[in-house]
């Protein structure tokens, strides 16, 4: 039986996961021992995915693996040298509503915050692309909220606050619940795509 030769590459189902001065990378095995490091430094201890503890290699993998639909590295690796910028993932997802929680953070103690904002706007692109959620929920301490202010107001909204829920510092801090609608991110992203892809 003949076949055909097959045709160019059809764009619609080629991921968008390079921007103009970061790219998304999955995380793989190989990553894993680095990343924990990373997280369990001073500068994220207390304001990433543990809170302060220091779980055992084997039972942070099983955290990441049971729960993560999708997780990439925001690299910045254009003077050929992989240098990471943060980290981007979304998870528990819940497919009977088209929910699922987001998470986002700088693995560098250093200034890359515009890096940052790049690779998140990357990685909504292709969460919202690929399937079909209608919000992502992001949960966040009181004390990480500046961290979103940016996006405050344009793509985020507080859907819920628990007061006094997380301790830290001889003092009881709020558990905020944001989310990202779809409609939103549809009616408002076009202008942060365009800009992190680098046109106008």
């Amino acid at each position: 039986m003949a076949t055909s030769a097959p045709g160019p590459p059809d764009d619609r189902f080629r991921p968008t996961l390079a921007g103009r001065r970061v790219r998304l990378r999955a995380v793989n095995s190989s990553d894993y021992e680095l990343l924990r490091r990373v997280e369990l430094a001073p500068h994220l201890l207390q304001r990433w995915r543990n809170r302060g503890a220091t779980p055992a290699m084997t039972d942070w993998m099983r955290t990441v693996e049971q729960t993560t639909l999708a997780q990439f590295l925001v690299v910045d690796d254009r003077d050929g040298t992989e240098k990471w910028v943060g980290l981007v993932s979304v998870y528990n997802p819940d497919f009977q509503h088209d929910l699922a929680y987001l998470a986002a953070t700088k693995l560098s103690d250093t200034d890359a915050s515009t890096k940052m904002i790049e690779g998140t706007v990357l990685f909504l692109h292709h969460v919202f692309r690929t399937w079909p959620f209608r919000k992502l929920y992001l949960e966040t301490p009181q004390y990480n909220l500046d961290q979103f202010a940016s996006g405050s107001g344009r793509l985020l909204e507080e859907e819920a606050r628990l007061r006094d829920h997380w301790y830290y510092d001889g003092q009881y801090w709020d558990h905020v619940v944001l989310s990202i609608w779809r409609s939103t991110w549809d009616e408002r992203s076009g202008p942060l795509l365009r800009s992190a892809l680098g046109g106008s």
